[in-house]
């Protein structure tokens, strides 16, 4: 419900959840932590909103990083993990089918957390969940108030199951560049 850039009033939020101050302040501070919210010295704490030169920076260290968490991935993946994934595109095709922008965007990030974990190696994974966290928020309010299109989502994920399954280094790194470069600057352009 909280757009990128609204300012978050403590008392305000303490009243309306019916929870203490200090409840909200260190809520906060975890959020703060995710990247969710930005605390501004001495002024206030407002959603984080990011700006594209932010959204390409993330992007582009994300390229390099999701790049190698797909190549530990395809080390360790089992038919269960595909069913896993397949599973989870089915309810982002769902999503996308009915405009939920909620629901798309959290089994968008479902399906990168699981790819992540398949790495096996943890800190990729929490830098990624980390860097990333932000991006995918950001990507649900900015799809939701720009009222986008949402069938490329589907097709780009399936494209990265399949190199995953059955691709080379090179393939793997054009699907997944393909999947963050071309989507999300798409989306920026089509904002703007």
């Amino acid at each position: 419900e909280l757009k990128p850039g609204e300012k978050l009033v403590e008392r305000r939020l303490a009243e309306a959840l019916k929870v203490s101050q200090t409840s909200v302040r260190e809520a906060l501070q975890v959020l703060e932590h995710e990247g969710l919210v930005t605390k501004k010295v001495n002024t206030a704490t407002y959603v984080t909103e990011l700006q594209p030169r932010q959204i390409a920076e993330i992007i582009d260290l994300r390229l390099d990083l999701e790049v190698k968490a797909f190549r530990l991935a395809r080390k360790n993946l089992s038919p269960q993990d595909v069913h896993e994934l397949e599973s989870i595109l089915a309810g982002i095709d769902d999503a996308a089918a009915n405009n939920d922008y909620f629901s798309l965007s959290r089994g968008d990030f479902r399906f990168h957390q699981k790819l992540w974990g398949l790495s096996g190696n943890k800190t990729l994974e929490r830098v990624l969940t980390q860097l990333c966290t932000p991006l995918f928020a950001y990507l649900m309010v900015f799809l939701s108030v720009g009222r986008l299109d949402l069938s490329g989502s589907v097709k780009s994920h399936r494209a990265l199951v399949n190199v995953l399954r059955h691709g080379d280094a090179k393939r793997m790194r054009r699907a997944v560049e393909d999947h963050l470069k071309n989507l999300w600057f798409k989306l920026l352009e089509e904002a703007s």
